[in-house]
């Protein structure tokens, strides 16, 4: 559903386009939020991320449960029942959020719009632990492993059947 293979600002996109797909799938990609609202609403996906850092070593984390809802509710997400090999969680923050971007700033920081300001769409609140949608220094997995492991080489979202 996702793929960022450079610290690009690739998804610096605005609503239209992430609502539908871009990108090619032997690069930088986005599934579309309708489409992942259509796929997800039975529940029958899990959320998988493989996370590369800059220092090369790969780090995995999944989601038993995953939904984006339609976009009258702006595609809000729902993601719980997290496992991998992360120090932590850094999407438990993002549960519940709405989806942000560069034209429609739908975060809970008053002050600015993540998405704008990170460079890239995603379900903020305020803003991130995990900005795998941002571009150059932002783009990043909080709780990684150790602080220097916390930046990211490339990112991938899979939807994978239960």
């Amino acid at each position: 559903m996702q793929q960022h293979i450079d610290p690009s600002d690739f998804f610096n996109r605005t609503w239209s386009e992430f609502k539908a797909d871009f990108g090619n799938i032997s690069g930088n990609y986005w599934l579309g939020n309708e489409q992942l609202h259509t796929l997800t609403q039975e529940n029958k996906h899990k959320l998988r991320f493989e996370l590369q850092s800059t220092s090369g070593l790969w780090y995995w984390a999944e989601y038993d449960t995953f939904t984006v809802g339609n976009e009258s509710t702006k595609y809000t997400l729902t993601v719980a029942g997290f496992n991998g090999n992360v120090t932590e969680d850094a999407m438990n923050t993002h549960n519940g959020m709405k989806f942000s971007t560069k034209d429609r700033d739908n975060d809970v920081d008053s002050s600015s719009n993540c998405a704008q300001s990170y460079n890239g769409g995603f379900w903020y609140n305020g803003c991130m632990n995990c900005g795998v949608n941002n571009a150059g220094e932002y783009f990043f997995w909080e709780y990684m492993g150790s602080d220097s492991d916390w930046f990211l080489r490339a990112s991938r979202m899979w939807l994978v059947c239960r």
